[in-house]
């Protein structure tokens, strides 16, 4: 990430927080804000942003895991929330006072009313020299069940080893549609959210999957596979570290004094691998097979030695502009003369030739690769 969308503290944000560390109270962060403002600079100066489009409070603030000393607040604008480009953000505390202030890639955010929508996650990472000054809670009456915050809720309960209930979820939010969805099915009953919990299957810890998120909206306890290092001291390294050491083994997790690594699943062009099914004994789990091609081949023949005439023949990859023939030239020798001698793999088998690539592919469908990486039980 370019340094310009790292975050920054107001100067009211720095000395609230300063406050706080110094008498042992907590800053309660609580909403977040979208702008469309120019994004070219940041005011430590502001007390609102430089053009708010939207603000709602928070979904989620917790500590960032990859981060050490990073506060990560994250907002969901609902898919039918829309109509404006959002290119700056603004996190507000309990007072409305605006303490911390960031850029953001310019993106659009469309209405429903313009023919299409989608619901947008926006995440800021905020490093702090004590972030036990910050309130790392939401109000869960003011939180939407949006579909996405039960998909994480769904993730987040699949490693348990018995069906859950709804009164175990934690946060859940308490507003609901009416049971029959006469109004907006974008969100979820407590009975649709209570069928989905007790049906889903077990994740077990350190699963890796293709997934049809981007890797910013990845599920709840979910890491893009991509060999980036975790803290061991986060909730998802020390799950990674307790993983078998058969399992580091065949997918490559390594560490250092701090970190542990992520499993990679692209190679060094940053394409990913395509998974095939192994017996675990002629070849294992996480091995990585080559690059590998079917051999082209091809033949010229000339039909007849003693005839001058055009009596050559081509097969497999091979091909000619124009004829060849063959030409006497005295003494009972002959030439082969006339035309350009080519290859065209395409002749040989209709995969080859369809695009420019450095590669022998199937037809594919982008995922992300991801692992899921839950806390360990107590």
């Amino acid at each position: 990430m370019s340094q310009k969308y790292y975050p920054k503290l107001t100067h009211v944000g720095l000395a609230k927080l300063t406050n706080a560390v110094l008498l042992n109270k907590q800053v309660s962060l609580t909403h977040m804000a979208v702008g469309d403002g120019s994004g070219s600079s940041i005011n430590l100066d502001a007390k609102q942003l430089e053009h708010e489009v939207y603000r709602a409070q928070i979904n989620e603030i917790r500590l960032d895991e990859s981060s050490e000393n990073t506060v990560l607040a994250v907002l969901v604008i609902p898919v039918q929330i829309g109509g404006f480009h959002i290119t700056e953000l603004g996190l507000f505390d309990s007072d409305g006072d605006l303490i911390a202030v960031g850029l953001f890639p310019a993106t659009y955010k469309p209405a429903l009313d313009e023919g299409t929508g989608r619901e947008i996650r926006v995440q800021m990472k905020l490093q702090l020299q004590n972030p036990d000054a910050v309130t790392l809670s939401v109000d869960p009456s003011a939180v939407m069940a949006t579909r996405s915050f039960v998909g994480a809720e769904i993730h987040r309960h699949e490693a348990e080893k018995h069906p859950v209930k709804w009164g175990e979820v934690i946060e859940k939010p308490n507003l609901f549609p009416p049971t029959a969805h006469d109004h907006n099915e974008l969100y979820y009953t407590q009975a649709e959210v209570q069928a989905l919990l007790v049906s889903k299957p077990m994740l077990p810890a350190g699963h890796i999957y293709g997934v049809p998120f981007p890797p910013n909206e990845l599920p709840e306890h979910h890491y893009v596979a991509n060999g980036e290092g975790l803290l061991k001291t986060s909730q998802a390294g020390k799950t990674l570290l307790s993983m078998s050491a058969a399992y580091k083994a065949a997918h490559r997790v390594t560490e250092n004094a701090t970190h542990v690594f992520l499993p990679n699943l692209f190679d060094e062009n940053g394409d990913g691998y395509f998974s095939r099914f192994v017996n675990g004994v002629t070849r294992k789990v996480g091995s990585v097979q080559g690059d590998a091609a079917p051999n082209i081949v091809g033949s010229v023949q000339p039909n007849a030695i003693r005839t001058n005439s055009n009596s050559v023949s081509y097969s497999g990859a091979l091909a000619s502009t124009s004829m060849y023939k063959l030409d006497q030239y005295g003494g009972g020798h002959y030439s082969l003369n006339g035309g350009t001698l080519s290859i065209d793999a395409s002749r040989s088998s209709p995969v080859y030739g369809r695009e420019s690539a450095r590669e022998i592919r199937p037809k594919n469908y982008g995922f992300t690769p991801a692992i899921y990486l839950p806390p360990m039980e107590a």
